[in-house]
């Protein structure tokens, strides 16, 4: 009996031992993404750095835990950036546990013109005492407080370790730090999991059923002078699932492109491309995305990327960039984009492991930067993709609309299930000179009827007074072809109608 007593007892201080080593360790491991805001000379910018450990392991007696991998700036008198991977994050490499002391330890790996280091973080003294290692700068603790996280109390300890100063929480981990007298890292949000962070799908693509989200992209000739194709695709949201951990859209999208048959470019003409349906799904705990192959435009697989994190083999790999919540898009429609995605190609025939934006001097690297809410509003390399008109209607039932929905009109007006297939009718079709459009039940406001052409250009619009069940569409001097009826009253969506012009 006494010998089950004892061994009980041994297990629960062994217990009470590992939670307190948990409380007091710097960076949180399984995923979770710790976020700090870069300062300058003492000022606060608006750059997020975010960083997690990645994986684990042992040395002795001590615990080791590795950052993840990030690219850096090289330092170049050439124009241009150029970028190179390194062997430290922004606390170093690794993070390490040393059992035989009780202390963390922040360890950089030697980079070229950087030596390797190592800082020593005694969260376990008392305030007042001072650590010195068998290598490393001296460490005092400087005191011990209680502050505030999300309405509950917490002990924050400061350490003066050498010239700089870090603060960690017994709960929440690293605070700040390294501060010196030009840069320093502040806490910008808890430690949560990705899919609760910056990258929380919810927050960068909040859908909803019926969601339209019009993009626009131009393709130039060769030098950039001539514009050789214009291409305007429509996607909407026909659902949206959400589980636990998931998060799956089903877009419907169609596109329209028209060439200008200038000098080095393909005949003039106009091609509508096929409806086609795709699945958009994100996991909500690590915040990744993945999508059904096609045109269908969302967050890449990559979007999750954290503050200079890189993935990809051979000689192009895509960095993440640090999250700039006042980053300029470009995009009238969402003139901010908080994260963004680069690709990076390998230098040909030149220094080893530099990185630069551009396969070729004409080819840059896809660039793409999302918005919160919208997801993707720029898609950049030659050319640019640009978000340029949305209806979507948020979580509380408000709708918010931007841009204009004309050169989209003849896009997705057949779908399946659309309103035309209500009782709605336009007779006969094709027709020769007139054609009547018949409603189900008389309009309840006043309405505009507007045929446009295949286009998108608007012909006419006529006013239709309040009660109309029954309106004429003249057809009669305009070319053989296929038009668009579209009637708008206030508080519905507008109806879209396929219009065959013959003989």
């Amino acid at each position: 009996m006494l010998h089950r007593y004892l061994l009980l007892l041994a297990l629960l201080l062994i217990t009470a031992l590992a939670a307190t080593a948990q409380n007091w360790r710097p960076f949180r491991p399984n995923g979770a993404v710790h976020a700090y805001m870069l300062s300058r000379n003492g000022a606060a910018t608006d750059s997020i750095l975010t960083l997690r450990l990645d994986s684990a392991g042992v040395r002795g007696a001590d615990s080791l835990y590795f950052f993840n991998r990030i690219m850096r700036p090289v330092k170049s008198t050439n124009l241009g950036e150029r970028w190179r991977k390194s062997r430290n994050n922004q606390f170093g490499a690794r993070l390490r546990y040393e059992g035989a002391t009780r202390v963390y330890w922040l360890e950089w790996a030697a980079e070229v013109g950087e030596p390797a280091r190592s800082i020593p973080l005694p969260v376990f003294r008392k305030a007042g005492t001072t650590f010195t290692g068998s290598s490393g700068p001296t460490a005092t603790v400087v005191s011990r407080t209680v502050r505030e996280f999300n309405g509950q109390s917490d002990s924050v300890a400061t350490l003066q370790v050498g010239t700089e100063t870090y603060e960690l929480s017994k709960n929440y981990g690293l605070l700040a730090g390294p501060q010196t007298s030009k840069t320093g890292l502040m806490l910008a949000r808890l430690p949560v999991a990705a899919g609760l962070s910056y990258y929380n799908p919810l927050l960068l693509a909040n859908f909803q059923p019926g969601d339209e989200f019009g993009y626009y992209n131009e393709r130039f000739a060769f030098g950039g002078g001539l514009i050789c194709e214009a291409t305007n695709l429509l996607q909407r949201v026909v659902s949206r699932q959400q589980t636990a951990d998931s998060l799956i859209y089903v877009v419907r999208y169609q596109s329209r492109t028209r060439t200008s048959g200038a000098p080095g470019c393909s005949a003039a003409g106009t091609t509508f491309e096929p409806l086609r349906t795709a699945r958009l799904a994100a996991s909500l705990r690590t915040g990744q995305w993945q999508w059904s192959p096609g045109r269908a435009l969302g967050p890449s697989n990559n979007a999750h990327l954290l503050a200079y994190e890189w993935v990809g083999l051979g000689t192009g790999l895509t960095m993440g960039h640090p999250v700039v919540p006042s980053r300029p898009s470009g995009v009238a429609c969402s003139p901010r984009a908080a994260l963004r995605t680069q690709r990076l190609h390998l230098i040909r025939g030149g220094m080893e492991n530099v990185y630069l934006p551009f396969f070729d001097f004409d080819w840059p690297g896809l660039n793409e930067f999302l918005s919160a809410d919208l997801g993707v509003v720029r898609l950049s390399d030659s050319n640019l993709l640009d978000l340029v008109y949305y209806r979507r209607t948020s979580s509380s039932g408000v709708v918010a609309t931007c841009g204009t929905r004309e050169p989209f009109d003849l896009l997705l007006s057949a779908a399946p299930g659309s309103v035309a297939s209500a009782g709605v009718r336009l007779y006969p079709n094709p027709a020769a000179i007139t054609a009547t459009l018949e409603l189900p039940v008389p309009t309840t406001a006043p309405a505009h009827l507007t045929l446009l052409n295949g286009t998108g250009q608007t012909i006419r619009t006529q006013r239709l007074p309040s009660g109309t069940t029954r309106a004429t569409v003249a057809l009669a001097g305009l070319p053989v072809g296929l038009y668009l009826v579209r009637l708008e009253q206030l508080g519905s969506p507008p109806l879209l109608l396929r219009l065959q012009r013959g003989q």
